[in-house]
């Protein structure tokens, strides 16, 4: 189920363009009591682009997505929830500390940390016990009555005696609070209560509970009392607030949409935000995008459409790449900047293989220079430096990008040729590099200085035959 819950949230960005930062389970799996044929009951909270915040006539601010048998999906716009954190509403305490996360952020990690410092615990116990009282009044009266339904009363009740005892917001499980909050004396009976709704239907009536009901009036009537004499609380600090809603809200528009999409989808964003076709560098990059594309034809298929409109695969990429504001960020040390040496280097974490031969295929040049760093390096001085090449550590991508850059022409900076052909081919039968693969030998080789050492020959082979094709030195 949670990959469903994935491709619906995945659905509700494209559709309705907006990035989720958050998205958690709220409902009674959340608290630890779903029956067998329990709901989902999933919420998140999303960012628009940043011209909907500028608008005379706002756009709604809930996003109501679906509502079954199985899934019960909805989410509230940033500026709603922030509006609504300031008013200490218990509802957002509850999502941000789910149990269960679907999807989270970095703009959501950054706004949790501060998230407790606007709870009061005056309008959390009012809240809990209003909640409380009703379901009492309405769901436990009758000799016969719903089982979930104490569960639904005792929780809000546990909850307010968790609020006046530490001033904290409470946790979502139940039987956390049943542990720290229930009477010795009747929490064999709340345990009980809640084994045989994890076992049984959502409409299972029992009969009715006296001692539970008795504890339950008596709760009332006390926390009641306790919250109406609690002191007026201070207003908290808005303009806090303000700057993380600016922060989250007037971030680059392309470090949205950080979820896994497929090709097409992909393509679709990438023009729906126009984003300049030389940086496709980045398209590849660690920070920002690595590993979000579902696999080798996606990633193709993204690659070709940034391609068309007539891009130099060999232009650099600017400094208006998309990482640039993020935490840690080193232009010199996360930054290929030219998209064949952004796909080559980050290529064991993305299926990057067909998109440099395409690179290759259109003019991208296999001897480029990483000019940032010192030494400079290409392609060959990367794999040299990183060891990949003594191995025998070479993941599917890392091969396959030394390989097509041999195959079209690519050398050390000093000319040198690492590969040495044992048949009478020449080095581009590598363009089909998905028929070859890679050995080790142990070996004795010797050093620029003449010294001899112990280590490992590699060799490049014929996957059919295991005929050895060449020898990397």
């Amino acid at each position: 189920m949670r990959e469903v819950i994935m491709e619906k949230l995945r659905e509700i960005a494209l559709k309705e363009d907006v990035k989720i930062i958050y998205a958690a389970e709220s409902g009674s799996r959340a608290w630890g009591f779903e029956s067998p044929d329990s709901d989902y009951d999933v919420r998140f909270i999303y960012v628009r682009k940043q011209e909907d915040y500028l608008r005379i006539l706002p756009r709604r601010d809930v996003i109501e997505w679906q509502l079954d048998e199985t899934l019960d999906i909805n989410g509230w716009d940033i500026q709603k929830a922030m509006l609504l954190l300031l008013k200490s509403n218990p509802t957002l305490f509850e999502w941000a500390n789910s149990p269960i996360v679907y999807q989270t952020t970095q703009q959501w990690e950054s706004l949790k940390e501060i998230i407790n410092q606007y709870f009061s615990s005056k309008s959390g116990v009012y809240h809990y016990l209003h909640m409380a009282g009703r379901n009492y009044r309405e769901f436990l009266k009758a000799d016969q009555v719903k089982q979930k339904k104490y569960l639904y009363v005792l929780r809000p009740i546990l909850a307010c005696r968790w609020i006046l005892r530490t001033q904290t917001p409470p946790p979502m499980e139940f039987e956390s609070l049943v542990r720290a909050e229930m009477e010795p004396e009747l929490l064999p009976l709340v345990m009980q209560l809640l084994e045989n709704k994890r076992k049984s239907s959502e409409l299972e009536t029992i009969a009715r509970i006296q001692p539970l009901n008795d504890y339950i009036e008596k709760q009332l009537e006390t926390l009641h009392a306790a919250v109406v004499s609690m002191p007026k609380e201070t207003h908290q600090d808005v303009d806090l607030l303000n700057e993380h809603f600016r922060e989250i809200v007037l971030s680059d528009i392309r470090n949205r949409h950080l979820e896994t999409m497929n090709g097409r989808e992909w393509i679709d964003f990438v023009f729906r935000n126009a984003l300049i076709p030389e940086e496709l560098g980045w398209l590849y990059d660690s920070f920002g995008w690595h590993g979000l594309l579902n696999d080798s034809e996606s990633l193709l298929e993204v690659t070709k459409a940034m391609i068309a409109p007539g891009m130099d695969p060999n232009q650099l990429s600017t400094d208006d790449c998309p990482n640039r504001n993020c935490p840690n960020y080193n232009r010199e040390r996360d930054m290929f900047h030219i998209p064949l040496l952004s796909a080559i280097g980050h290529s064991e974490d993305a299926p990057c293989a067909k998109s440099i031969k395409y690179l290759l295929e259109h003019g991208a040049d296999p001897n480029a220079v990483y000019i940032f760093g010192d030494p400079s390096w290409n392609v060959f001085e990367w794999y040299d430096d990183n060891e990949t090449i003594n191995g025998p550590n070479l993941s599917e991508s890392s091969f396959y990008g030394l390989l097509l850059c041999a195959a079209y022409g690519g050398r050390f900076q000093n000319g040198y040729n690492p590969f040495q052909m044992l048949i009478d081919a020449p080095i581009s039968i590598f363009k089909d590099y998905d028929r070859y693969w890679y050995e080790y030998e142990d070996a004795i080789k010797v050093d620029e200085d003449g010294h001899t050492y112990f280590g490992n020959q590699m060799y490049v082979v014929e996957k059919e035959t295991g005929r050895r094709i060449a020898r990397i030195h």
